[in-house]
């Protein structure tokens, strides 16, 4: 009898749990991932990318730096720059304006 009453208690509760999870919402167009571009020359950005309209950082990791870059038809290109050892990075993000 104990046996049956526990068996029946966790079929319950495993209702209970399966009912309380929600799935959650997909992602909408554009929140997945930024485009990627690579930089040809690691001493130097293309001109066609545009003029430098902002350089951030984030806390905490005080040695990167990042270059924001619009160039005449709107497109953000971020570069990541190593400040301490002086060398931009091989890849940057691309933000594409509609």
């Amino acid at each position: 009898m104990f046996q049956r009453m526990a068996a029946i208690a966790t079929v319950l509760v495993l209702l209970v749990l399966g009912m309380a999870c929600s799935k959650l919402d997909e992602p909408v167009p554009g929140e997945k991932s930024l485009a990627l571009q690579k930089l040809n020359q690691l001493d130097s950005i293309p001109a066609k990318w545009g003029k430098l309209i902002s350089v951030s950082s984030v806390p905490g990791i005080e040695k990167w730096a990042q270059l924001w870059l619009q160039d005449d038809e709107g497109v953000i290109r971020i570069i990541p720059y190593n400040v301490e050892d002086n060398y931009l990075s091989s890849t940057a993000r691309v933000i594409r304006r509609d």
